[in-house]
This record gives C-alpha cells, sequence and structure tokens, in this order.
C-alpha cells in the first residue's frame, strides 16, 4: 500500500472504466504484431527528489533490478519473463521488446515500477536485500524519513509526506500514516476512539456496524467488489501426494464435494452474509466470466450419487465409505492456524463430509509453513484465497500444467487438456476473441471443480467522515482525492 502511494509506472487503471491510461507515459505505440513497444515519458514527469524521470529509469529498473540476480525480486523476475530487453532511444523514449507474442505483453511492459537509477546505485545489493525504508519514487507522497542509516522497522508508524515535486495534481492532504494493529478487536477499539481514520474490518464487524444506530453517521461503511477482489477456495489434490493419488483425482469426487458444501449459508454464518459465492477464477463483472455459467447447487443426494458414481460406497455398514479395495474415505483438510473464521470453516466442512460417510481430519499448521506444504503438494485438500491485480488476470500461472513443474502455483496438479486453451489465450490479441476462450476455460473448470469457489471476497472499509470525496471506484481506492471536510461553524 506504501509502495502505490511512493513508486509509479509507466501507465495504471483507470480507476472507473479500467482501461489502460498513461502514467508516467505520455503515449505509446505498440508494435501491431505484439512484439514491441514504443513510450514516451512524460517531460514534466519528477522524482520526488527533483530529478527528472528517463528512459535510463525505465532500462535500469528491468535490467539492474528487477532483473539481477543478487537482488531479492524473484517474485517479480518470476511473472515477467516475456521482456527481452528495454532500449533507451532518447532522454525521454525508451523501446521495450519481447520474446514472444502474449497478450499480457503490454501490461508487463507498462506497469512494473520506475526506480531512480541515481538513488539506487550508490547502494550494494546485500544493502538494499537488508534494507527497511529504502524507497524513492515519482509517486503522489514519499517516505518522511529517507535516512539510509536509521530506517524504518517493523512495527513502527510509516510516515509519508506530499511530494511537493509531484509532476501530476498534488494531493490535498499533507501526510499519510500507517500502522499496524493485528487484533481486529484492538483495531475497531482505535478507530472509535479516533486513532486512526480508515480501518479494514472483519466480515462480523461490518455486519455488527451495520446494524449499529448513528454509526453510519460519522463513517464511511464500504463495501464492493472491485478489480482486486478476490475468492476464498478449497483445492482438491488432483495429482499424486506421496506418489499415491487421493480420491480427489476422480472429478466426481470433487463435484460431490462441491455440492455437499452450501455456500449461501457458509457465507451467512461463517462471514456474516459478507460476499457472495464464487462462479470461478473471474468473478462477474470480468469480461473473462462464462456469463453462462453458475455455481453447482448446494445438493446432498446428488453429491451421494456421484460418489457412488467413483465407486465409493459403505460396503461394510460402518458409516464410512469405502473404495473397492476395501479402503476408507480419509482425507486432510489442511488450513492455517487462528481466526474464529476459519475454525467455522473447518467444523462446517467436517460434520457435512460425516453426513454422507466421509472422514475429514483437520491438519492445522502455522501459516509459515503453507507455502512448503504447496511446493511439496503435500496435501489433500486446502483452502486458501486468491486476489487479483488487474482486470484480466493471466491463467498461465494458476492453471497452466506447465505450472504444476517446478513448485508453481498449479500446486493442485489439475490437468485437464486446458493447456493449448490458456495458451491461446496468452496468444490471441484480439479482446473479444481472447474472451470467447477465457469461456471455454471457466466452462472447463467449471465442468472438473479442482478447487471449489466458494466465495467472493469484496472490500470493506470503515473511514472517518471528517474526509471528503472518498469514492469506491473499480481498481480501489484513491486516497490522493481524499480532503479534510471543513469543519462546521456557528
Amino acid at each position: 500500500r506504501i509502495y502505490a502511494q511512493v513508486v509509479e509506472s509507466l501507465a495504471t487503471w483507470d480507476p472507473e472504466t479500467l482501461a489502460m491510461r498513461g502514467l508516467l507515459a505520455e503515449a505509446w505505440q505498440q508494435d501491431p504484431e505484439g512484439m514491441w513497444v514504443r513510450v514516451k515519458i512524460r517531460d514534466n514527469a519528477r522524482f520526488s527528489d527533483g530529478k527528472p524521470v528517463t528512459a535510463e529509469d525505465v532500462r535500469w529498473s528491468f535490467h539492474d533490478y528487477i532483473n539481477n540476480p543478487e537482488l531479492e525480486t524473484e517474485s517479480l523476475r518470476s511473472i515477467m519473463t516475456s521482456i527481452d530487453r528495454v532500449e533507451v532511444i532518447s532522454d525521454k523514449v525508451c523501446e521495450i521488446h519481447f520474446k514472444w507474442l502474449d497478450a499480457y505483453n503490454l501490461q508487463s511492459a507498462l506497469l512494473f515500477g520506475v526506480l531512480p537509477k541515481h538513488f539506487y546505485e550508490r547502494f550494494t545489493p546485500s544493502q538494499i536485500n537488508q534494507s527497511t525504508g529504502l524507497l524513492v519514487g515519482s509517486g503522489p507522497f514519499k517516505l518522511e524519513n529517507l535516512d539510509p542509516d536509521d530506517q524504518w522497522s517493523p512495527g513502527e508508524v510509516v510516515t509519508l509526506v506530499r511530494n511537493e515535486q509531484y509532476w501530476g495534481p498534488k494531493p490535498a492532504l499533507e501526510r499519510l500514516r500507517y500502522f499496524t494493529i493485528d487484533n481486529d478487536i484492538a483495531r475497531l477499539v482505535a478507530y472509535q476512539n479516533g486513532e486512526t481514520d480508515m480501518i479494514l474490518p472483519s466480515s462480523p464487524q461490518f455486519a455488527e456496524k451495520e446494524r449499529e444506530p448513528g454509526f453510519e453517521d460519522t463513517t464511511y461503511m464500504l463495501k464492493w467488489v472491485n478489480m482486486r477482489s478476490g475468492y476464498n477456495f478449497i483445492g482438491w489434490q488432483c495429482g499424486p501426494r506421496n506418489g499415491k493419488l487421493t480420491p480427489f483425482a476422480d472429478k466426481r469426487v470433487r463435484q460431490a464435494m462441491t455440492m455437499l458444501l452450501d455456500r449461501d449459508l457458509m457465507i451467512r454464518d461463517i462471514w456474516q452474509g459478507i460476499g457472495a459465492i464464487a462462479v470461478g477464477p473471474n468473478n462477474p463483472p470480468s469480461p473473462a466470466a462464462a456469463p453462462d455459467v453458475q455455481p453447482l447447487p448446494y445438493d446432498p443426494q446428488r453429491a451421494r450419487e456421484l460418489l457412488a458414481e467413483a465407486g465409493w460406497m459403505d460396503r461394510d455398514g460402518n458409516g464410512i465409505l469405502e473404495n473397492e479395495n476395501g479402503q476408507e474415505f480419509v482425507f486432510e483438510f489442511t488450513r492455517a492456524s487462528g481466526g474464529q473464521t476459519i475454525e467455522r470453516m473447518q467444523k462446517y466442512l467436517i460434520d457435512q463430509c460425516a453426513s454422507v460417510g466421509i472422514r475429514c481430519i483437520p491438519r492445522i499448521v502455522d501459516w509459515s509453513q503453507y507455502d512448503q506444504i504447496m511446493k511439496n503438494r503435500d496435501f489433500d485438500a486446502i483452502t486458501l484465497g486468491w486476489s487479483a491485480s488487474a482486470p484480466e488476470s493471466d491463467p498461465k500461472q494458476i492453471w497452466h500444467p506447465d505450472s504444476i513443474q517446478n513448485q508453481g502455483h498449479n500446486f493442485i496438479q489439475w490437468d485437464a487438456g486446458q493447456g493449448p486453451i490458456i495458451d491461446k489465450i496468452k496468444s490471441t490479441l484480439d479482446t473479444e476473441e481472447r474472451m470467447a476462450l477465457f469461456h471455454e476455460l471457466h466452462r472447463l473448470i467449471h465442468e472438473e471443480q479442482p478447487y471449489t469457489f466458494v466465495r467472493v471476497v469484496p472490500w470493506t472499509r470503515f473511514i472517518s467522515k471528517k474526509f471528503e470525496n472518498v469514492h469506491p471506484y473499480a481498481s480501489g481506492l484513491e486516497q490522493r482525492e481524499f480532503y479534510l471536510a471543513p469543519v462546521p461553524t456557528n
């Protein structure tokens, strides 16, 4: 959140239309074949220290920062593999060349943060890797304290001040302060005491305050689905775990698991009615969502039939389903520790499984272990959530069979022949044709149910009404637009 106020990219998403628009870039020209883009940087673009933003800063940010193997920038490098090189044409013009045709080349080229070469090149990679407060950019705000020998430490307040060198409309607020309160109750108390002006409430808190008379008199209670809204899911292990297939290798079993869960009830009881049933990896209003796909219904009877079709029956009368080899249907549900919400979800899943003769055993782990568990594919079922950073998300990272390999994010190891569809999506520049392919992928995912898509997660915010010009946009929030409301006088 701090980075987004301090560092800018060449382009951004329009808050209302979600069309890509220039930010540091005044204009760009794209190769009709999709293999390069030429960018003109604004003449008045300045970093917060007053130095101009140049084409060399763009080249340096990509080649010498993001792609410096000595810097801990792996997460960026892994999603920017299609860019071949950045060439400096003149002081304010650069060309970005691609290795292959990809529908998301333009996003890759125009949306990475442009950093000032003159500031960062005086530090060693080790100093940058160990830094906690070396952040300089061209955005509307800057760090109040930028002392390399006295950097921010986790737990301290982060203060941003208005960048008076900013090339665009300057924000009305002089400063922003960010601090962390981990506990939900303590966070709400701090807000009600006036110690903070904006918080992310929990779903129960939002529902409770909606019913409290007078709370809306002083607070914007915002709840909306936007570009960055994600979804919760339960992922079923479609491939082998420790060399053996789980019951979820059969799509009929995965369909049955979804039909066992009353997701409307889950949203009402677990999340206090905050959210809606997710329909798939792209949710409306995204154009990538197939309009004809509806969530599978809550249907325990059909779930029993599907389990029987897959060979799972109570063969010995002990109340537990067995396969034809006499093996009981027992699986582990891996989830992170802490929080009433996940505990309620776990209890509901266990109870619903028991109602049809399936034994669900909870495996509760610390969040820090989650990444390694997914990389090792060491789970039967796991719960997680994805969120987006663009109106249209590249499906390869999560859904392509290639992402099963090398500890990629297809950790459920699902492969139902979707690879060619995803490859076509990525090579199709025409938006209408690409959406048709997205709809084909959506229908396949719906049929296969590699995830049970549980809930679309709306953004929720409590914001003090001492501010005005507060708008919930399709892209999120624009804090640079906030200003203090005039104090009424008698």
